[in-house]
């Protein structure tokens, strides 16, 4: 589902070059989310298909966002990865650095970022036909359930994009990718998912109950659509703080040491843990006798956390 309203067409875009055309990525995945009353939750798939090549399940088509006023997951259906690699969970993160905001204003500078940046990187994807990107985002704001859903569109004809920005109160379930003519509104999935996450509001079942349901959708979506993948990431957090994700091979929970793009009130968590890391580490290794015992050299952290990059970057290559 894809339902929104107010509508911008702009008519400039970006050339790109011969090589990047030959080089692009072709984008296909399965975005699901279910906003409970007291959780959100999120799925994507882990599929990039280049063209001429086998495709990949190790995208991260997930973002965690902690704003001044709420938090939020971001999914996204559409571009996967741009010709040189560089994945939207990742560009957002860059684009959200250092900005300390409302969750709105959060997702405007997103939409405007978009706007700016994506047409080009669409460009020769799928030549002739109107392709798109869908941002989809559950979140609390003020403790007040919402779901948002930006989405840009390219025109068949490559001249111009529509766009469009949209809030949901009371919040939906929202499905977007390829996979979604597989999964039909109204049917006994979404109902099914939504008993689930309601016994889960109630302490009934844990969220890895929830996160598997989830997985094994996905899973059956791929048996019916190749160009979704068979693994899968499924995310979530809860109104009062607290939430975790989950990798997932088919059906399968899984160990993967991705971590997921992450931004909290404008600082960058990923690039701050892996700051912090080696320090941390040599610490803990010593103290469970897999090495020598260490202090943490607080001058070298503070050395590592100052060479951070704290600006904005909305370029993306």
């Amino acid at each position: 589902m894809a339902h929104a309203t107010g509508q911008e067409t702009v008519t400039r875009y970006q050339w790109v070059d011969r090589e990047t055309r030959d080089r692009h990525t072709s984008h296909v995945t399965l975005v699901v989310t279910i906003p409970s009353r007291e959780t959100i939750w999120l799925l994507a798939d882990r599929r990039l298909s280049v063209r001429g090549r086998q495709p990949r399940d190790d995208a991260r088509k997930i973002m965690f966002l902690d704003t001044t006023d709420g938090v939020a997951i971001l999914g996204y259906a559409g571009l996967g990865a741009t010709a040189k690699g560089t994945e939207p969970s990742e560009w957002m993160s860059r684009v959200l650095r250092g900005r300390n905001m409302t969750m709105e204003q959060s997702l405007g500078a997103i939409s405007d970022a978009m706007q700016a940046n994506l047409p080009r990187h669409m460009r020769f994807i799928s030549p002739g036909e109107l392709v798109s990107h869908h941002v989809v985002a559950p979140a609390f704001v003020g403790g007040e359930r919402r779901v948002y859903l930006v989405e840009l569109a390219l025109h068949a004809d490559r001249k111009g994009y529509s766009f469009r920005y949209t809030r949901f109160v009371p919040p939906k379930i929202v499905v977007a990718g390829s996979g979604l003519k597989h999964l039909p509104a109204g049917e006994a999935w979404a109902r099914d998912l939504m008993r689930l996450t309601k016994a889960h509001d109630r302490g009934k079942i844990s969220p890895r109950t929830v996160a598997s349901q989830l997985a094994a959708l996905n899973y059956r979506v791929h048996l019916s659509d190749a160009s979704v993948s068979p693994d899968c990431i499924v995310a979530w957090r809860a109104r009062h703080g607290g939430g975790a994700h989950q990798f997932y091979s088919g059906e399968q929970p899984v160990r993967d040491d991705d971590r997921i793009p992450s931004i909290s009130r404008g600082v960058d968590m990923s690039a701050f843990l892996d700051a912090i890391m080696p320090e941390t580490m040599k610490q803990l290794l010593g103290v469970m006798g897999r090495g020598p015992p260490h202090e943490i050299d607080g001058e070298a952290m503070n050395v590592a956390l100052a060479a951070l990059p704290s600006k904005p970057d909305e370029s993306l290559e």
